[in-house]
């Protein structure tokens, strides 16, 4: 195969498929495509010699179809291999005729191109040639009607054009299929034999004489519906229109647009390439390791364009560049400077791995791309003398202080895996994790028997101290990393190394399986399964890490809501809480409050929500003081909850309170009157806590199985106590009767009660 940029060089090849009724010697394009450099190969449709392919290689670059009435081709090509060839790059020139086989269509489906019914044939009572011998299917077309596309039709203006053939039409969902010349507004395709009985399969501009087609491989189709719009006698022909006072045109513009037409499908026009590309600072000529935010910095890019089998420079000026993260930051025109073009602009203010993307995408040309990735850093300030106003920053500007850790070259062998540290996404706060660049001696001393460690995050030392110094990482690493945690605990260095190395090489194994499954065969559907899982993850990562950095808010803590009140004259702090059903208190408040007097046990029951909580009784009605407001309320009174006192939506809904975030105060509506939630610092103990106190290493499930199963079992051992008390009574059975009987009448009915918080 010879590519066109050693066109210069040698000569593309090129097939011809001709028929029998238009024998080559009539194409007087034969000697033009010769003298432009083409080595010709001509062969009959049936030809059984005929092939495109051969030992897995294309034996022509471009392929040219005369033949509009076969049925099948000989040889070994088909609609397939054509359609083979063109996926592979090669271009094809087509023409059809009102006398068009099977294959040709099936090509033109395969292209977005549909040709209308065989026998059928473009008719315009209004643009016929005075030769027209009755039918108007000698259509003349006008140069209007042409694409606006100066590199696929030609430049020069052309004379009106000759068409008789077969009209096609455009699938609208192709967006690749190009409408080159089209029929007038009076056109439309039928019999011309038949008279009209149903609506014409092309009509007006939607009537297509010509089409091409550009696929995203750069390969390239034409499809003429007149296989004699490339013959002698339309080339040469005179044409005036039939209408009275028309201009007479001594040759039609057929020539010259299939001369165009030809050297555009076969990639001798409109053909781009990029040739250097380099980045660097404003001032410098090499590009950096690493660039950093605010930076000035220059790209430049050289693009040629296929020019008579020469690339020279393109010149054009709506060449864009793109600076990409996952989404553009910068979109700026390329401007020409001499051979090539370039861009100055100043980095954004975030960082990143980046990417210079130009993605040049014009009618009639090629697809140019061309994409740099480079890696968007911090720039470190190294230079103790300089001042900070010296590197550039001002008012505003953030300054990150990294402690700089020199430490001495690790014994091989020594706890591998260890520079990738993870325990299940845990970050400390202001700690670096980037490895030092520098050896030096230690910062502080170990002791003889232990190995020696890394200073930073690598430092199982370090790491252990910092956790336990850190309540709300140690309580995360509790949940999410319950061995490791065990380890820290235990007060052990020796075995929380031992566990945290576990656990590197344990990530270590599992890259290593990543990375063998993805050179797995890619039909075993174990293996695919488990890379779907493994793009799943990356997709919840990086979704993560986009999360941390547009919305760093959203990982803080929520301080819980609570306000100050009075129940009975005694404070309480109460926790507002519109998920929960009914307004609950604790036994230990309720005493405390002097209201275990009202308390109503035959609402007893089990409370289930976030954990499980047993109800001794329901208070039906007592004032709960607001501010200056007495409210009635009812609670619910649980045995062992740690929050005092819990109002739920009964009592928020029935005096119309409201959550005022803004203002961050509670609003009763009944009253109008407004009390402030408490902060963080006011907070009763136990909603500082993960889980309340002396829960702190239990995760939430284990909080509730507990929960019901202490309940249960308080619940089994009243019972017993019960009826042993009633079967050990000393007592006579009729007044035993009697009593039973009184309290069954007098009595209301013992109701239980499972309340969902």
């Amino acid at each position: 195969m010879k590519s066109f940029a050693k066109l210069q060089d040698f000569a593309p090849s090129l097939a011809i498929i001709w028929c029998f009724s238009f024998k080559p010697e009539r194409l007087e394009g034969e000697t033009t495509l010769t003298d432009r450099g083409f080595d010709l190969t001509f062969r009959t449709a049936d030809d059984p010699s005929l092939s495109l392919i051969k030992y897995g290689e294309f034996l022509y670059d471009n392929l040219i179809v005369f033949s509009p009435s076969i049925e099948d081709f000989g040889g070994n090509i088909n609609v397939e291999t054509i359609t083979a060839f063109i996926d592979g790059g090669g271009s094809v020139l087509v023409a059809a005729s009102s006398d068009i086989g099977d294959p040709l269509r099936e090509l033109g489906s395969e292209c977005g191109i549909e040709f209308d019914e065989e026998r059928t044939a473009v008719i315009d009572h209004h643009n016929y040639d005075v030769s027209d011998p009755g039918q108007h299917t000698l259509i003349v077309a006008d140069s209007e009607n042409l694409l606006k596309a100066p590199t696929i039709v030609g430049k020069s203006p052309l004379n009106p054009i000759l068409f008789r053939g077969v009209g096609m039409v455009a699938d609208p969902d192709n967006p690749l299929v190009l409408d080159i010349l089209t029929g007038s507004s009076t056109s439309y395709s039928f019999f011309p034999d038949k008279p009209i009985n149903q609506y014409p399969h092309a009509v007006g501009k939607n009537t297509l004489l010509i089409a091409g087609l550009q696929a995203r491989n750069n390969a390239r189709v034409v499809f003429s519906g007149s296989l004699d719009f490339f013959s002698d006698a339309f080339f040469n022909s005179a044409v005036q229109k039939a209408v009275p006072g028309s201009k007479r045109y001594s040759q039609t513009g057929n020539y010259e647009l299939a001369v165009a037409l030809s050297r555009w499908v076969f990639k001798e026009e409109g053909v781009l390439r990029v040739g250097e590309v380099s980045h660097h600072r404003v001032g410098e000529i090499a590009p950096p390791n690493a660039y950093t935010v605010t930076d000035l910095v220059e790209y430049s890019i050289v693009i040629e364009k296929l020019s008579d089998g020469k690339w020279v420079p393109f010149d054009g000026d709506d060449i864009q560049l793109e600076f990409v993260r996952i989404d553009p930051f910068v979109r700026t025109f390329l401007k020409r400077n001499g051979g090539k073009y370039s861009v100055q602009f100043k980095l954004p203010d975030v960082y990143g791995v980046f990417q210079f993307k130009v993605d040049y995408n014009r009618l009639g040309y090629t697809h140019l791309y061309s994409s740099t990735q480079i890696v968007y850093a911090e720039r470190p300030l190294t230079d103790n003398h300089r001042s900070l106003a010296s590197y550039g920053l001002k008012d505003g500007d953030v300054v990150i202080l990294r402690q700089k850790e020199n430490v001495e070259p690790r014994p091989p062998g020594h706890f591998p895996g260890l520079p990738r540290i993870d325990f299940s996404s845990i970050a400390v706060p202001g700690m670096s994790t980037q490895q030092p660049q520098q050896p030096a001696q230690h910062l502080r001393s170990s002791p003889p028997e232990a190995p020696s460690f890394p200073q930073g995050l690598d430092n199982p030392a370090l790491l252990r101290d910092m956790l336990l110094a850190n309540p709300h990482e140690l309580s995360l690493l509790k949940e999410r990393n319950p061995p490791l945690a065990e380890a820290l605990l235990s007060g052990d260095l020796e075995k929380f190394t031992k566990v945290l190395v576990e656990q590197q090489q344990d990530r270590a194994r599992r890259e290593q399986e990543r990375i063998r499954l993805f050179a797995a065969d890619p039909f075993d559907l174990e293996a695919q399964a488990k890379i779907e899982e493994d793009i799943r993850q990356q997709n919840i990562e990086e979704n993560m890490t986009i999360a941390m950095e547009e919305a760093p808010e959203s990982f803080g803590q929520v301080v819980m809501l609570y306000i100050n009140c009075k129940v009975n004259g005694h404070p309480v702090k109460a926790f507002v809480d519109s998920g929960a059903q009914m307004t609950i208190m604790s036994q230990a408040c309720a005493e405390r409050c002097n209201i275990m007097r009202l308390v109503d046990r035959r609402w007893a029951g089990i409370a289930k929500g976030v954990g499980t909580q047993k109800i001794i009784g329901r208070v039906h009605l007592a004032q709960v003081q607001i501010e200056g407001d007495f409210l009635p309320c009812s609670f619910s009174i649980l045995e062992e909850q740690p929050m005092d006192m819990l109002l739920g939506l009964d009592m928020l809904k029935r005096h119309q309170c409201s959550i005022d975030l803004k203002k961050n105060v509670l609003v009763i509506g009944t009253t109008g009157s407004q009390t402030p939630f408490l902060p963080e610092g006011e907070l009763p103990e136990c909603a500082r806590l993960a889980y309340g106190a002396g829960r702190e290493d239990m995760r939430p499930d284990e909080i509730a199985d507990q929960e019901l199963a202490e309940a249960l079992q308080k619940s089994v051992e009243e019972a017993a106590a019960s009826r042993w008390y009633q079967e050990n009574q000393v007592i006579e059975p009729g007044r035993r009767e009697r009593e039973f009987s009184s309290a069954t009448s007098d009595s209301a009915p013992r109701r239980t009660t499972c309340a969902l918080l």
